[in-house]
């Protein structure tokens, strides 16, 4: 005789709906993701405006399954949250790491202009040239060298907020 406990129903009947909810929240995303990409690409869009192209996750995110060379070396990534945006995935050919978020993509025009600004950068890095930040069409979130375009706004951002404390510390000695 098997004897059923209530605290173990509930939890398998937790896990089944989330389970569940996960899978829809999945799907809504890879169809966002697939209704933003014929947005922003139009007809250029390809696979890329089916929902089956996009592989979606639990938090309204989505990856594109088709990279967008043969290499394998570019993918559009959606984001829920940046205004519903397409980004660029790619390789930094600044810090070298791979699959790094690199730029948002508005429309086809920004997404060519960004990868062609990519390979140049990495042809330049492959012949041993050093890679000029300031040429490349984003820094990648997880970009480490210090003077990439991000890190130097960063520190400027930080610079003039030191800079504002310090003249309220300099006006209240003085009262």
């Amino acid at each position: 005789m098997t004897t059923s406990n209530p605290l173990t129903e509930l939890h398998e009947a937790a896990i089944a709906l989330w389970k569940h909810q996960r899978q829809e929240l999945e799907r809504d995303a890879a169809k966002q993701a697939a209704e933003r990409a014929l947005d922003v690409l139009g007809d250029s869009a390809g696979p890329l405006a089916d929902p089956q192209s996009w592989r979606g996750n639990d938090d309204g995110d989505a990856t594109a399954v088709p990279t967008l060379d043969l290499d394998g070396n570019y993918r559009l990534e959606y984001d829920h949250t940046f205004d519903e945006q397409l980004w660029l995935r790619s390789g930094c050919p600044s810090c070298g790491r791979a699959n790094c978020r690199v730029t948002p993509v508005g429309s086809l025009l920004e997404l060519g202009q960004a990868l062609d600004r990519l390979e140049g950068a990495w042809r330049r890095r492959e012949a041993g040239e050093e890679v000029d930040t300031d040429d490349l069409p984003g820094a990648c979130d997880d970009c480490d060298e210090s003077n990439t375009p991000a890190n130097r706004l960063h520190q400027a951002v930080l610079d003039v907020i030191e800079a504002a404390e310090e003249d309220e510390e300099e006006e209240a000695e003085e009262l």
